[in-house]
């Protein structure tokens, strides 16, 4: 009797372990926490970068008077060790005595964190408009002292974007109110690039625009090619007069090339771009978009194409096809196995979220199908906002947003694991499709469980 017992539990143990093969548990994001905990004002707009250690680096904007930086608004900055925790801020505007806003934080292969941002103090005669100012800090070092970006700026520098390339150096868009006055085409998209602690004096981007031109993002990749995108509302390419998604790139030291419109299918409006490179050149590119395609409504939905350099955008495919509100804020990032992952804010009501705006998440393996929806704000019962999204060197997932508490805002952070989408990798060599259990994956395993139980089978009779 005893024998049949032990058998029952073996046979049981193998189909446990069958099930959760086909199966797999679904990833988790963790609870919620608050990374600016030294904050007693508002924390907006928090940027999250990741260095080549998995150490998470985040900056963000506050108007808390910490460590005697004013009532203004000031850039603040922390990171956190893979395993560790978040560390205490520190200012990153400490010479700035006016509003610091709209930051952008990028990391290099050295671990050395860099910040541009838009500030209306006149430092280095760049007047009380807003203009583009940079910092960095060496790992376990200090922060620099503040440089001037935008030097050919007369008037207010819009939000400004930064990435850094294979080599480390800095490459940083804006657009730009120069010579508002005397040009009925106001705000441009700008370029420079640091070389050696210098900025290279600004290039005009949107040549052929004519109209006003905004919130420009960028990307640069193996090949040293430069990748910028932006919006504008001009009849560009037969565009319309709604606000479009453009696009040009400017190969390693070559010229721009052509405006490209990448919005053509949409008849609404296209803004607020999101952009990404992965490691096959690859572009993968989201933006807002209120264009009625694929049943989308009018609403404002997350669309997404992709690139490689020599080809075509593809197809449009609509990313938040759960929402029937306005969607917006996307973020984008790729793993190391190229699969794309995206973070928006969105009024998508689960059974784990409330009827206010929420950050969501879905993902895309490399050459598959978008995956199901993701709640990332749960336990949030007020406005969440702004998700910022990175990837580590395991597949893990990381997002930050700000979220109302008790009447201000706060900065939090949550984290997912790989699970689901990574399991059959280690198996097949990162060449899932899915993003879920390969057929060939879970064949192998059911003739592998059969065989092992008829084994025992065998054996349990053999010594009947």
């Amino acid at each position: 009797m005893y024998m049949k017992k032990q058998m029952i539990c073996i046979v049981l143990g193998f189909f446990y372990i069958l099930i959760s093969v086909i199966h797999p548990i679904a990833a988790e994001w963790s609870n919620p926490v608050v990374v600016s905990t030294e904050s007693n004002k508002s924390a907006y707009r928090a940027i999250l970068g990741i260095d080549n250690d998995d150490t998470l680096h985040i900056a963000w904007k506050d108007n808390s008077n910490y460590s005697n930086a004013g009532d203004d608004w000031d850039i603040f900055y922390k990171f956190k060790p893979a395993d560790g925790s978040w560390t205490k801020t520190e200012v990153v505007s400490v010479e700035s005595t006016n509003d610091s806003n709209c930051l952008f934080m990028s990391v290099d292969k050295n671990k050395t964190v860099h910040v541009v941002w838009k500030d209306q103090t006149d430092i280095d005669n760049a007047g009380d408009d807003f203009d583009i100012f940079y910092k960095y800090k060496p790992f376990n070092g200090n922060w620099s002292k503040i440089q001037l970006v935008s030097v050919n700026s007369t008037k207010n520098s819009g939000c400004p974007c930064s990435v850094i390339d294979k080599n480390g150096n800095l490459h940083v868009v804006w657009s730009d109110c120069i010579d508002c006055e005397a040009s009925s085409n106001e705000w441009n998209v700008y370029y420079s690039r640091l070389n050696d602690d210098n900025f290279s004096f600004p290039e005009l981007v949107s040549a052929e625009s004519t109209a006003e031109s905004f919130e420009p993002v960028i990307a640069v990749d193996s090949k040293l090619n430069i990748h910028v995108v932006w919006y504008e509302k001009s009849n560009y390419g037969n565009s319309g007069d709604d606000f479009d998604i453009f696009y040009k790139y400017k190969p390693f030291n070559g010229n721009w090339s052509e405006t490209q419109v990448v919005s053509k299918e949409s008849t609404g409006s296209s803004t607020i771009p999101a952009l990404t490179v992965d490691s096959d050149d690859v572009l993968h590119l989201v933006w807002v978009d209120t264009t009625n395609i694929n049943n989308a409504g009018s609403d404002g939905d997350i669309f997404y194409k992709n690139k490689s350099l020599d080809k075509d955008w593809s197809e449009l495919q609509v990313v938040s096809t759960e929402s029937n509100t306005f969607g917006h804020w996307p973020s984008i990032t790729t793993d190391l196995n190229d699969t794309v992952h995206v973070v928006w804010k969105d009024k998508i009501v689960t059974n784990n979220s409330f009827r206010y705006d929420d950050i969501f998440y879905k993902y895309k393996p490399k050459n598959g199908e978008w995956s199901n929806l993701e709640l990332v704000s749960k336990n949030s019962k007020k406005e969440s906002n702004w998700g910022s999204i990175v990837t580590d060197s395991k597949g893990g997932v990381h997002v930050t947003w700000w979220d109302d508490f008790d009447g201000r805002w706060v900065m939090y952070y949550s984290n997912r694991t790989s699970v689901d989408i990574n399991l059959t990798t280690h198996i097949n060599g990162g060449k899932n499709d899915t993003g879920k259990n390969d057929n060939t994956y879970n064949i192998f395993y059911i003739i592998l469980v059969i065989i092992t139980i008829l084994f025992i089978i065998f054996i349990y009779l053999k010594k009947k």
